[in-house]
């Protein structure tokens, strides 16, 4: 029933495309050991390490909204992307606001006007980001 009212509203030869963020266990940079800013968590002075995370995990939180919002102004200047039709479809992605009035990227979005062959299915990494 709701796809049935999406293909009369939109209609049937629409493309879709998803932007997916992803974290990545480079294994090429092994052996690990504890990483630093975890070290530098369980450093701090206190002796509940599970209080200790908890703080870190708010502001890896903090560091993630904040890369978020970064995300959008950098994909739509595109400077890293090479392939015109990813960097447009990149270009173009709309975006929204959250509940903290921050823009970040909408997960999926409608793309017409281009040949699907061009962009659905590719993998193209924009940008990777370290946190230290």
């Amino acid at each position: 029933e709701g796809s049935a009212s999406i293909v009369s509203q939109f209609g049937a030869a629409q493309r879709g495309a998803v932007f997916v963020w992803r974290w990545q266990h480079l294994l090429d940079r092994g052996p690990y050991s504890i990483p630093e800013w975890l070290s530098r968590a369980l450093a701090v002075e206190g002796n509940d390490p599970l209080r200790k995370l908890l703080s870190e995990l708010e502001v890896i939180r903090r560091w993630e909204q904040k890369l978020r919002q970064e995300t959008c102004v950098y994909v739509r200047q595109g400077t890293e992307v090479k392939d015109p039709y990813i960097k447009e479809v990149l270009r173009l992605w709309p975006s929204e606001t959250d509940n903290q009035g921050v823009e970040q990227l909408k997960k999926c979005a409608w793309v017409e006007g281009l040949d699907p062959r061009l962009f659905v299915g590719r993998l193209v990494l924009v940008h990777r980001v370290r946190y230290d």
